[in-house]
Order: structure tokens, then C-alpha cells, then sequence
């Protein structure tokens, strides 16, 4: 009785086919070919590699049951902004040991659609950023990733029609690093978000870790300088005037860069207060 096909059932063996058989016929011959053909439909000619670098994949992904269960991490050192993976879990520490480095290329070793990468950083002592757009990895909100200690865990997806490594960060413990101030990824999905509240007597010019400014004009007046707005669009800051003098606070747009198309704003009562926001070439109160 000629033989038939049983994958993906037991495959058949030679004895199976050629036991009894004085000359070989194509009855005998089909269903080892039809069960390898099978084979290759389901797994493609050449699933990811040879034999070998299969299993490897398979040994550092998934255990016995088929669960996510990758292999012991490897340390990768940052070298002039890039880092190689070459399995899924990896420990990740700044280049000759510095203080902080930054994270701005994922190179191209296992760069396949939906290879996933879990990264953390090796040392609380050595702080790693991993950089928006600088190089080849987009963060959540167009913002940087800030790792500050060896708990956080980042996780990176690459996808090939974008040419991108997608982050993705637990909203627990990862710091987003933004235009304004930093804050915890915690905070940004919450009904209330801290802002930096800075007390100011002096002549001041903002940068990134001011965002409500309380000024105290009592000595005398105050000017309070934007940096420029080309570049930050969306950077807001509020200015409030906190005394009773006559003495003003003037705002003061940078170079010729305007505040609602003048060169400054003044505050002259006590708790005037101005909110503006960069448009990327100048400031508007809103």
C-alpha cells in the first residue's frame, strides 16, 4: 500500500519507506518529499540563518515552554555614542567608565523588523541618556531617556520601514528629559505634573531647569532673559512678580527675538504674572 504524508504528525523514516521495497517508485518516494516540502513552507528556505544560529536564537529567547527567557545579560560599552547588540537583554555601561555618557546609535548587527532590545544601565554611578533623533532611536514624546540608575529598564523595538529603534520606557522609573524641566515619566501620564518653582532676586537669564519663576523686586527692578527660541519650540515659561514695589520686572525676549512682537514684557504690579511659549523663532504670551 503506497505510503502517505503524515506531517505535522512523526515524519517518515528510510525504513519506513524502502523496508519491503525491491525498486523505488515515485509512491515511495512523495511523502518524505511532500513532509520536507511542508517543512520548508512553514519555516521558509532559509528561517533566519543555518541550523545552528536557529537554535542559538531559540536558546537565548525562549525556554522549554516556549516563554521569554533570555540569556544571561552581556555588558556593552557605549563607544562615540553607539552600542552593537547582540541578543536581546543587555547591560549598558558609558564609554572609559565617565561619569555620564549619551546613547545615540543602536548598530546594525541584529537591526531586523521587531527585534526587540531590554537595556538597563551597569553602574548607578554612571549615568547614561539615551538621545532622541540624534542618532537612530526615537523616545516617547520626542524627548530624552535619562538612566540614572541600574533598576530602569528601557525597552527599544526596531522597525525597518522607519529605520528607527522605538523606545519604550516603564512610566515608574525612567526620567524624560524635555525642553523644560525634568521630570518622571510618573508625572506626565497623572492628572498633576510638578514643575520646577524657582524664587529669584537677582537679574536672571532662564535655561532648562527654571519654569515658574517667582521674582522679588523689592531691591530693585529686574530683568528676567529668555534664551533664544529658535530651536525649543514649545518651551514655556511662567514669570510672576512677587513684591509690592514700584520697581518692574522686564522680560526680556533674546537678542531681537520679540515677546508678542515687542522686545520685552513688563510686569509692574505685584503678582502680575506672564505665561509665554516658544513658536521656535520667538515668544508668545499665552
Amino acid at each position: 500500500m503506497p505510503l502517505t504524508a503524515s506531517y505535522p504528525g512523526s515524519i517518515k523514516t528510510f525504513s519506513e519507506v524502502t523496508d519491503g521495497v525491491t525498486e523505488m517508485t515515485s509512491t515511495d518516494i512523495n511523502p518524505p518529499y511532500a513532509e520536507i516540502t511542508a517543512i520548508e513552507n512553514e519555516l521558509g528556505t532559509d528561517p533566519a540563518g543555518t541550523v545552528a544560529t536557529v537554535k542559538l536564537r531559540l536558546a537565548q529567547s525562549l525556554d522549554g515552554a516556549g516563554n521569554l527567557d533570555f540569556a544571561n545579560a552581556v555588558t556593552l560599552t557605549i563607544a562615540s555614542g553607539v552600542i552593537t547588540p547582540t541578543q536581546n537583554w543587555h547591560v549598558v555601561d558609558t564609554e572609559g567608565a565617565a561619569a555620564t555618557d549619551d546613547l545615540t546609535t543602536i548598530g546594525s548587527t541584529d537591526s531586523a523588523d521587531g527585534f526587540v532590545l531590554f537595556i538597563r544601565q551597569a553602574n548607578d554611578a554612571r549615568d547614561i541618556t539615551i538621545k532622541h533623533a540624534t542618532g537612530n532611536i526615537k523616545c516617547p514624546g520626542a524627548v530624552d531617556i535619562a538612566l540614572t540608575d541600574s533598576t530602569q529598564i528601557v525597552m527599544l523595538i526596531y522597525d525597518a520601514t522607519l529605520e528607527y529603534w522605538l523606545a519604550s520606557v516603564s512610566p515608574s522609573n525612567v526620567v524624560l528629559l524635555n525642553s523644560i524641566n525634568s521630570f518622571t515619566a510618573m508625572q506626565s501620564f497623572t492628572k498633576s505634573v510638578n514643575f520646577a518653582y524657582t524664587s529669584v532676586t537677582t537679574n536672571t537669564t532662564l535655561d532648562t531647569t527654571h519654569n515658574v519663576v517667582s521674582v522679588d523686586a523689592s531691591g530693585g527692578a529686574r530683568t528676567i532673559t529668555l534664551p533664544t527660541a529658535v530651536g525649543i519650540g514649545g518651551r514655556q515659561y511662567t514669570i510672576r512678580k512677587l513684591d509690592s514695589s514700584g520697581n518692574a520686572v522686564t522680560i526680556d525676549g533674546n537678542g531681537s527675538e520679540t515677546i508678542n512682537g515687542a522686545t520685552t514684557k513688563v510686569l509692574v504690579a505685584q503678582y502680575d504674572v506672564a505665561t509665554i511659549i516658544s513658536n521656535n523663532a520667538n515668544w508668545v504670551v499665552i
